[in-house]
C-alpha cells in the first residue's frame, strides 16, 4: 500500500528546533499519518552525552511524548576534519545513544541521513537496532547503486530529498530529459509530478518542500500518476552521478 502523509522535519542544524511541514510518500516504514522527524545535527549534537539529550530537547520543543523517527543528519561532526577518525567514533556513540532512546520509549524508529555505502556498512557492523530509514539526495541524475542495493538488502527504507534536483531538473533547457518531458506531456502533468511519481515507482519516500498551497497540491497529485515500466527504465538510464547538494563521500 502506498499512502500520502504529512511530516514534520525538525533539525537543530537547519532550523534551530523549529519545524517545517512537508509532504512524504510513505511506503515502507509504518508510522502514523502525521509524523515528527527530528535530526541530530553536526553542531554539538553528536556523541556520548549529547545525542540522547538532543532527543530529550526535541521531544520537549515539539511537545510530543514519543518521536516517530530520529535521523542522524550527517556522517561528520562540526569542527572536525572530514578525514578524521573522530567522525567514526562520534557516529558510533551517537547511534548507541539513539538506541537507548528507543529502548527508553522516547523514539519509535531511528535512521540516518546522507550516509554513504561505507558509512552504512560500518553502522551495520555494530548496531543492535538497525536503521529504519536512510534519507539521501536522490533524483534521475544521482542514483548511487551501491547505497540503494545495500539498503534493499538490509531492509532500510530509502527517503529521497532534492527529488527535483534543487529545482534544476525542472529547467527543460539545462536538463532536457526527453523521457520525463514526454511522460509529462502525455498525461497533462508537470515535470515535477513525473519525477516524484518515478521516485514512488522506485519505492522511495519523497520530501518535496514548498510553502505554496498550489505546489503542495501539485506534489500530492503526483501520487495519482502511474508510469509505465518503459518510462521508469528510461528515467533510470539518466543516472550520471551528478549531485546538487552536499557530498558525504569526503567524510571518513
Amino acid at each position: 500500500m502506498q499512502s500520502t502523509s504529512r511530516t514534520l522535519l525538525e533539525s537543530s542544524t537547519l532550523s534551530n528546533e523549529s519545524s517545517t511541514e512537508i509532504d512524504l510518500q510513505a511506503q515502507a516504514v509504518k508510522m502514523p499519518l502525521r509524523q515528527v522527524i527530528p535530526m541530530i545535527g553536526p553542531p554539538n549534537k553528536q556523541g556520548a552525552g549529547k545525542a540522547y539529550d538532543s532527543v530529550l530537547a526535541s521531544r520537549a520543543a515539539l511537545q510530543v511524548n514519543v518521536i516517530d523517527l530520529v535521523l542522524v543528519h550527517w556522517p561528520g561532526a562540526a569542527k572536525i576534519k572530514p578525514d578524521s577518525p573522530e567522525n567514526a567514533r562520534l557516529r558510533r556513540e551517537t547511534w548507541l545513544e539513539l538506541e537507548r532512546a528507543v529502548l527508553d520509549g522516547l523514539v519509535r524508529y531511528i535512521g540516518v541521513s546522507n550516509y554513504t555505502a561505507a558509512h552504512v556498512r560500518e553502522l551495520l557492523s555494530y548496531c543492535t537496532i538497525r536503521p529504519a530509514a536512510l534519507q539521501m539526495e536522490l533524483h534521475p541524475a544521482y542514483q548511487p547503486a551501491d547505497v540503494l542495493d545495500m539498503c534493499k538488502t538490509a531492509g532500510i527504507f530509502v527517503q529521497a530529498y532534492s527529488s527535483l534536483g534543487e529545482g534544476h531538473l525542472l529547467d527543460e533547457k539545462a536538463w532536457p530529459m526527453p523521457v520525463v518531458q514526454e511522460a509529462a506531456s502525455k498525461r497533462g502533468a508537470t515535470r515535477a509530478q513525473v519525477l516524484l511519481a518515478w521516485a514512488r515507482h522506485r519505492g522511495w519516500g519523497t520530501v518535496p518542500k514548498s510553502t505554496r498551497d498550489e505546489r503542495l497540491a501539485e506534489n500530492l497529485a503526483s501520487g495519482r500518476i502511474d508510469l509505465t515500466e518503459e518510462e521508469v527504465v528510461g528515467i533510470n538510464a539518466l543516472a550520471c552521478d551528478f549531485k546538487f547538494c552536499w557530498n558525504p563521500n569526503v567524510v571518513r
